[in-house]
């Protein structure tokens, strides 16, 4: 079992409203904390919220932060929630010293790292596919255009 100190941060535009901006970043980061909380193996102990500010390059986006204390069953587990959550910060407090670990548990936690990994590479393909094929849908669009003026 470990027990890690983490942060996770979100950013978010509202296309009306910085107000709601604001309001629908902080929602989001509290969503996120319910559904680590409903992994059976990831236990929230402690949470900490920092209230949403502007991003300091693109003011109309907002930027809101929480500080986590997890319980995380498994080394498997813990690789689990560093990906699927992508923290910006992680700080292992138990167990202290040296973490005896056995192979099979050390090849499940790298297997779930290599599993998500490849489902990232997909989902990442397919969307530069999809934007490319919008782009050259619209470049054909545009000449059709200019070609019937």
């Amino acid at each position: 079992m470990f027990e890690v100190m983490c942060s996770l941060e979100l950013f978010g535009k509202h296309p009306h409203s910085n107000e709601k901006s604001k309001e629908a970043v902080e929602m989001a980061v509290k969503e996120l904390v319910k559904r680590i909380g409903l992994r059976e193996e990831l236990r929230v102990l402690k949470e900490e919220y920092q209230p949403a500010e502007p991003m300091e390059k693109q003011p109309d986006f907002f930027i809101a932060a929480v500080e986590l204390l997890v319980s995380v069953e498994t080394f498997e587990a813990l690789v689990g929630f560093m990906i699927d959550f992508g923290p910006s910060h992680l700080e292992i407090l138990k167990p202290h010293g040296k973490v005896t670990l056995d192979v099979n548990e050390i090849e499940s936690g790298l297997n779930e790292a290599l599993f998500k990994i490849q489902e990232l590479d997909k989902t990442l393909k397919i969307t530069a596919n999809t934007l490319l094929k919008l782009q050259r849908q619209g470049s054909q669009q545009q000449n059709q255009k200019e070609s019937t003026q």
